[in-house]
């Protein structure tokens, strides 16, 4: 449980996920915004595989951006994964 708790601190307060984009995630997070806005992929987004930045574009569309990546709804999916761990349950 205080895994979980501090997995909302870090990532509601000390280390908000959209402030510290870059690489590969910088790309997903900016092909998953591209495809909400425009509703198509790119030529070029063929070279990377599909399914984080689809997966990033269907839960930005459905909460939006800041509460579907640095709000409440990312930091839950991070504590669940700690109680997942600490109770032994595969993914």
């Amino acid at each position: 449980m205080v895994g979980a708790v501090f997995r909302l601190v870090w990532v509601l307060v000390l280390h908000p996920p959209f402030d510290y984009l870059y690489s590969d995630m910088g790309g997903y997070v900016g092909r998953a915004m591209h495809l909400v806005e425009t509703g198509s992929l790119e030529r070029y987004d063929a070279f990377y595989p599909p399914g984080v930045h689809l997966l990033l574009a269907g839960i930005f569309k459905a909460f939006g951006p800041d509460l579907g990546g640095r709000g409440p709804l990312g930091a839950a999916v991070g504590g669940r994964a700690v109680l997942h761990v600490a109770a032994g349950a595969s993914f």
